[in-house]
């Protein structure tokens, strides 16, 4: 079995070491060497939209977080608010 490196980085070599072994089997070669150019080029692709999915995951989890701060400011500031209102009712009554 041969090595996909081989035949990739030397197919001339490789084809005619094949033609002095067993036959004619550029074809072959040639088909062997499209299909792992384009496995090569769906890798990359596959590749690159995980980097997408991964990008659109991390600023998901930080909306999020970010979501969470301010929700939770919120909440403080509404409980500020209580007790200025309090304080104020608290006054009104002396």
């Amino acid at each position: 079995m041969l090595d996909i490196k081989l035949i990739r980085e030397n197919p001339d070599r490789v084809k005619q070491a094949m033609k002095n072994r067993n036959g004619d089997y550029d074809e072959i070669i040639d088909r062997v060497l499209a299909c792992d150019e384009k496995r090569r080029e769906l890798n990359s692709k596959a590749d690159t939209l995980k980097a997408k999915q991964n990008q659109k995951n991390c600023w998901h989890r930080n909306n999020l977080e970010h979501k969470k701060r301010l929700q939770k400011l919120v909440i403080q500031s509404q409980a500020a608010i209580q007790k200025v209102l309090n304080f104020i009712n608290k006054t009104k009554t002396f």
